[in-house]
């Protein structure tokens, strides 16, 4: 859970850069980035409540 929420942040300062670098509409970066938090909060979730997630 941790890379996975470390790599959604990675992707998340690639994303500041491609628009700031004029690679990336404003507007494309911006969804990106909304799907991204989402992404993170549901890995955020999931570790909260691992103990849904474990099989026994």
């Amino acid at each position: 859970m941790s890379d996975a929420d470390t790599e959604a942040g990675e992707t998340q300062c690639w994303l500041e850069f491609c628009e700031a670098e004029g690679f990336m509409a404003a507007e494309d970066a911006e969804r990106l980035w909304q799907e991204y938090e989402s992404l993170i909060a549901s890995l955020v979730g999931i570790g909260a409540h691992a103990d849904k997630w474990v099989i026994k």
